[in-house]
């Protein structure tokens, strides 16, 4: 399993559908679900001391054993939206299978995490990061860096195109835009909803 998880990284990133496909077929237990969860968080933590080294508060064991246990709630309820809500839409997906898909999400989101840490350091940096990164006259949105904002548009993006690739080959769906399409509808009728 762990040979296949370095050949498929690069896969990830570049055609994540066939990377989901690659870790569905292996036969991955509870211990490789959490060691994918522990992976993603060491990837997170090691890029954030790398690309905030003055920003961090020191972190005690304590830290790092509540981030882990937030990662496997984050792999659960990413598991859970990817495997119950398709279901309604004619998914066939099985509960193991999301679990799975999801913790290899992590780890895949992990590796574009330093675009959204830096962009957190542009909104947190008292204007160290923002002088270096933006050039004197440009734009501001209500005070936040463009590029900041740039960097936020990517990652978000392409955090759901990740999601819409896990659901898809989970349920088997055939089209992995139509699965983005429904989610952007899904989430946009459940705010107008809730907004009223």
């Amino acid at each position: 399993m762990y040979v296949a998880v370095s050949q498929n990284l690069l896969e990830g990133v570049l055609r994540p559908r066939a990377s989901f496909r690659r870790i569905l077929n292996l036969d991955c237990g509870g211990r490789d679900i959490g060691l994918m969860v522990l992976f993603s968080y060491l990837l997170k933590a090691i890029f954030t001391l790398i690309l905030l080294p003055g920003d961090h508060i020191a972190i005690t064991g304590a830290g790092h054993a509540f981030g882990v246990f937030a990662s496997a709630i984050e792999a659960l309820i990413l598991g859970w939206l990817a495997w119950f809500p398709p279901r309604i839409f004619g998914g066939k997906g099985r509960w193991r299978a999301a679990l799975q898909a999801s913790a290899w999400l992590l780890i895949l989101m992990s590796i574009l995490s330093p675009l959204l840490i830096l962009a957190i350091g542009m909104f947190s940096a008292g204007g160290d990061l923002n002088e270096i990164l933006q050039t004197e006259g440009s734009l501001r949105a209500n005070g936040i860096p463009p590029a900041a904002l740039g960097l936020l548009a990517v990652c978000g993006g392409w955090y759901m195109w990740l999601f819409s690739a896990m659901i898809a080959e989970i349920h088997k769906f055939e089209k992995t835009w139509m699965v983005a399409a429904a989610i952007i509808g899904v989430v946009l009728v459940l705010s107008m909803l809730l907004t009223r």
